[in-house]
């Protein structure tokens, strides 16, 4: 635990280091990673060459080896040995027999100088996967770019995964369709997002094809496999929920490898075997990676996954039932801000789920001070009456500093952290204002950065009014909403997130389909049918 607790006090240093020099730090992971990426591509080449010299008959052959040109070659007894390209000279886990072992003499007896060239190749397709990594982040993912933390995590997913293809390919005895590429895939698109992915898991695709000396079925396989693992992991949100993930990606790999074994004209054996090895990487292999890495992942990157916010938006944690136990008032209003605010997001193509938890927690701070907040107070009781106005609103701004210290206390996650932070914006406290204190009174910010922030600000006012209003008529709660977004937005306060315009038609359009269904009309039943039924029932 000690040493755990270090190397988490170590990374933590590291990553500071990295905020405070991010230039030089991006240029440090690409260094790293074209290094680990050149040598891992390489060695299957170099290996190889050292190997050769100590192939004996009887032996099993480790890899595959395929000549790669056309060659013949005459032997001093008149023998004569045509070598195709693209033939296979031997299978990995085939015997080697002396005539097997000819022909592979001869194949390595042409390429003098391969090694050489074969380097030289691997450091410029080395490069070009780099570039194009760098390219489509640059271009496409700004901020993922400008991000040096993800940039060291997506590096370091791609060397450990291509570390380990590398592995899997110098064993002889275990199948290549083991690689754990959909690993990479479903981390990248849980921690990251899914586009970039996509991206990374074509090019890691192509680099286990490499390792495994071109073998492109390998390269087909992985490429499937990681595919499916991207669309499944995009629709889980219960950590278990990957467990389906690595069945869908087991499946694709069972059936891409029995198509590529039918059109290579494997026998059945072989083709259920390798295709076993494929089922067994999804089902359990590159799933158990998955697992078994998240949490680590998340943690010393400091992600908030969908798996995180689910978990946050259990009622039953401790400090929900706080808050319910403490400020029942605000703990129903938090609710229905969650509900709002959660509706309105899937509108706009914000995080409905990060919104969702938002508007749970983004009150916890009234914790401190209950009695000072009106959905807390008895009717008729207003704890601010005979107060001084300056102490009540540095009661009411407190609830914000107390919010994010309880926040903090309880490690929610920073996005979480930023909503309770920015819920009020800089927006008035209309109730208190006056000629004399009109920019006075106002809540500290910082505005809403995001959309999910903006959002949990907007439908906490709104749900506050609309509940404090005693015409709750359609009509009546239209115009409510949309005077209040419009107050938000002549006020400034949504200058510094981007929502545009439309969004806030959309967003005020769902608030008020929320609000109905909330405060829906019933049907006054006549008196005279009321007192005929309580009678019948006596």
């Amino acid at each position: 635990m000690y040493i755990l607790k270090w190397l988490q006090k170590c990374f933590n240093n590291f990553l500071i280091w990295c905020r405070e020099n991010s230039v030089s730090v991006r240029w440090l992971i690409a260094a790293t990673s074209f290094i680990f990426i050149f040598i891992l591509l390489s060695s299957p080449f170099i290996v190889q060459r050292i190997k050769i010299d100590n192939l004996k008959v009887g032996e099993i052959c480790q890899e595959d080896i395929i000549s790669s040109k056309f060659i013949t070659h005459t032997f001093e007894d008149g023998n004569t040995v045509i070598l195709k390209k693209g033939q296979v000279i031997i299978r990995k886990g085939e015997e080697i027999t002396a005539d097997k072992l000819k022909k592979i003499e001869v194949f390595y007896s042409s390429e003098q100088g391969f090694v050489l060239s074969a380097l030289f190749g691997m450091g410029l397709m080395s490069i070009a996967f780099l570039l194009m990594i760098v390219f489509y982040l640059y271009v496409y993912k700004r901020t993922i770019f400008n991000n040096n933390k993800l940039l060291f995590l997506i590096s370091l997913i791609i060397i450990v995964t291509l570390g380990v293809s590398r592995l899997i390919s110098s064993l002889g005895a275990i199948s290549n369709f083991l690689i754990p590429v959909a690993f990479a895939s479903i981390t990248l698109a849980i921690l990251v997002d899914s586009s970039t992915s996509f991206i990374i898991t074509v090019i890691l695709s192509v680099m286990a094809g490499i390792v495994c000396k071109f073998d492109m079925n390998v390269t087909f396989v992985m490429l499937s496999g990681g595919l499916v693992g991207i669309y499944g992991a995009t629709k889980v949100k219960r950590r278990i929920d990957l467990t389906k993930v690595g069945l869908y990606v087991g499946g694709m790999n069972f059936l891409v490898i029995t198509a590529v074994g039918l059109v290579g004209r494997l026998s059945f054996n072989r083709i259920i075997i390798e295709g076993l090895w494929g089922a067994g990487n999804g089902l359990i292999f590159s799933v158990s990676l998955v697992m078994g890495t998240l949490l680590y992942f998340e943690s010393m990157f400091g992600i908030t996954t969908n798996f995180k916010l689910m978990e946050l938006s259990d009622l039953n944690l401790d400090l929900l039932k706080n808050l319910f136990l403490k400020a029942s008032g605000t703990y129903q209003h938090s609710l229905l801000v969650s509900e709002l605010a959660e509706k309105a997001a899937e509108e706009v193509g914000a995080n409905s789920l990060l919104t969702k938890v938002g508007g749970y927690y983004h009150d916890i701070g009234k914790m401190e001070n209950p009695t000072y907040f009106i959905e807390n107070q008895m009717p008729g009781v207003n704890t601010h009456n005979g107060i001084n106005p300056e102490i009540s609103n540095s009661i009411l701004n407190a609830h914000i500093k107390d919010g994010v210290e309880i926040a903090k206390r309880y490690h929610l996650p920073p996005e979480v952290i930023d909503i309770i932070e920015q819920h009020h914006g800089t927006s008035s406290k209309m109730y208190f204002m006056s000629k004399e204190n009109s920019q006075e009174f106002r809540y500290p910010g910082p505005k809403p950065q995001t959309k999910e922030a903006a959002l949990v600000m907007l439908a906490d006012s709104v749900e506050a009014a609309t509940r404090a209003s005693s015409n709750k008529n359609f009509q009546a709660m239209e115009k409510k909403v949309k005077t209040i977004i419009n107050n938000y937005l002549t006020d400034l306060q949504l200058e510094e997130c981007p929502l545009t315009l439309r969004d806030l038609t959309k967003i005020g359009n769902s608030f008020i389909k929320v609000l109905s269904g909330i405060y829906h009309f019933r049907i006054e039943y006549p008196e005279n049918n009321i007192n005929h039924n309580q009678k019948n029932t006596e």
